[in-house]
């Protein structure tokens, strides 16, 4: 399962905004999807389970974009791929993983820093994306 509810509801997911690390130069910034180890009644999902939506890791929501993005010279014909709040793809290995600590102040949200060419794709719904590797 994934946490799109969350992404629905609140477009800053866990994290306060001021605590977002802002990006420099061309690059987005991006919150992973969650994949949520049980159901909403509580059952604790199998490995299994989790591994069938491993696949999900890979796209998140853009929840800053630095004051270059999609400004340079490649871009000057076209409009910006993406915007904040919008939900994208992006390679596996594409940019830098970091970990912003959350508004509890208990634990960490991941978040990935990558160039704004990097981005693959606009997702409207993550629940119908499938990525084959």
């Amino acid at each position: 399962m994934i946490n799109t509810a969350l992404a629905a509801e609140s477009p800053l997911g866990e994290v306060n905004p001021k605590d977002y690390p802002i990006p420099a130069g061309w690059r987005v910034l991006i919150e992973p999807i969650k994949i949520e180890e049980k159901t909403q009644g509580g059952i604790v999902l199998p490995e299994r389970a989790k591994e069938a939506k491993e696949h999900l890791r890979h796209i998140g929501r853009v929840v800053a974009m630095g004051p270059l993005c999609y400004k340079h010279v490649k871009f000057q014909d076209c409009d910006p791929w993406c915007s904040v709040g919008d939900m994208v793809a992006y390679g596996a290995y594409s940019g830098q993983q970091m970990q912003v600590r959350n508004s509890d102040g208990n634990d960490y949200v991941a978040l990935r820093l990558i160039n704004d060419d990097e981005v693959l794709a606009v997702i409207p719904s993550p629940d119908s994306v499938m990525i084959y590797c």
